[in-house]
């Protein structure tokens, strides 16, 4: 049983690793001592990338493959959704490549799906030993997606492809299934944004889940675990009631603790990822514990973004130097004498923003 990450590459090593940190993600597991249960599957760009930097990350205990023949193959079937930006067309049909890869006997079920932009926090056995047998997207964001059923792939590769042939009337009762779900989202840890038209493969599955049309586990059954799972860290109380957590995370053991449970990964997400860097960057030049007026997504009640950005450009010594490789390291090293690092103080400081 292995996590996959599923990329492209639309740049050289270095522009990659911004993006999508896995070399610190696999120095991050041997820190520690802990095994790396990745599989690296490339849909585009493997090309791209340096021999060099693919050696790197097969010495961090990555399996690497070039799947861009395959997903070439998968894309041809539906010129409908080739048309559509590279992330967005991707991330429909990366699903039906990990699909394949198990039907050929190159993966094998159950299998976890995690975005590149998710760092695993606990032990890579422990989280898949927890999610054995379980079937489920988390809260609404495939980010971490284990699935143990093939069922669980008919049932999608049937949906995308009567998507793909008219969008429009596939998701004509949309709202209706949003406002009257067969499955509710509480009930099946679910969280139903999605919007008409579909913009990506989120909308599209958290609807199928509403609608009843994709296996997902029941929410009491997801959360019969012995971690507390936090899919937007923007948001850690969301799911508070049922997993009987508290508004405290800690640092211990060299890991993130709710209420005497580990924390698996923090999904480095685009908005959180900006949020923390701004908090730590505020936090740095302005005075401890000024981070928590950063707004996420640019707005928020006490400052805009656009006054936050200002003070911050306007304060001697900034440098702007971000970008999601720089919020890991900056968020992950320890600061504290205690070795907690910022991202405790970051997430905690969402607990009464969000």
């Amino acid at each position: 049983m292995r996590f996959h990450v599923l990329v492209f590459a639309a740049g050289d090593d270095e522009a990659f690793e911004r993006v999508m940190p896995l070399r610190f993600q696999g120095r991050y597991l041997a820190a520690r001592n802990w095994p790396n249960r990745i599989t690296v599957s490339f849909m585009s760009g493997f090309e791209r990338l340096s021999p060099g930097y693919i050696a790197e990350l097969r010495d961090l205990g990555y399996e690497v493959t070039d799947r861009g023949a395959w997903m070439d193959e998968i894309r041809a079937g539906f010129p409908t959704l080739t048309v559509l930006p590279a992330y967005f067309s991707f991330t429909y049909l990366r699903w039906l490549l990990l699909e394949r890869l198990i039907r050929s006997g190159e993966a094998e079920l159950p299998a976890v799906l995690i975005d590149g932009d998710l760092l695993l926090t606990s032990h890579p056995d422990d989280i898949l030993a927890d999610v054995r047998g379980k079937t489920f997207m988390i809260q609404g964001c495939p980010c971490f997606t284990t699935i143990s059923d093939m069922g669980w792939f008919e049932a999608y590769r049937e949906e995308v492809t009567r998507f793909a042939r008219d969008p429009v009337a596939f998701a004509a009762d949309a709202v209706h299934v949003r406002d009257n779900p067969t499955c509710p989202d509480r009930e099946f840890c679910n969280v139903s944004l999605f919007t008409t038209p579909f913009r990506h493969e989120q909308d599209l599955q958290e609807y199928l889940i509403a609608a009843g049309r994709l296996p997902q586990d029941r929410t009491a059954r997801v959360f019969d675990s012995d971690f507390y799972w936090v899919q937007n860290p923007l948001f850690p109380g969301e799911w508070v009631t049922e997993q009987k957590g508290e508004p405290l995370f800690l640092w211990r053991d060299g890991q993130i603790w709710n209420r005497g449970r580990r924390v698996p990964f923090v999904h480095f997400q685009n908005d959180f990822s900006d949020y923390a860097w701004r908090y730590m960057t505020v936090d740095q030049w302005l005075g401890t514990g000024l981070g928590s007026l950063v707004p996420p997504q640019r707005r928020g009640p006490l400052l805009s973004g656009r006054i936050i950005a200002g003070l911050i450009r306007r304060t001697p010594g900034y440098r702007p130097g971000y970008s999601r490789l720089a919020t890991y390291e900056r968020s992950m090293t320890p600061t504290q004498p205690d070795g907690t690092p910022p991202i405790i103080e970051i997430m905690n400081s969402r607990w009464k923003c969000a």
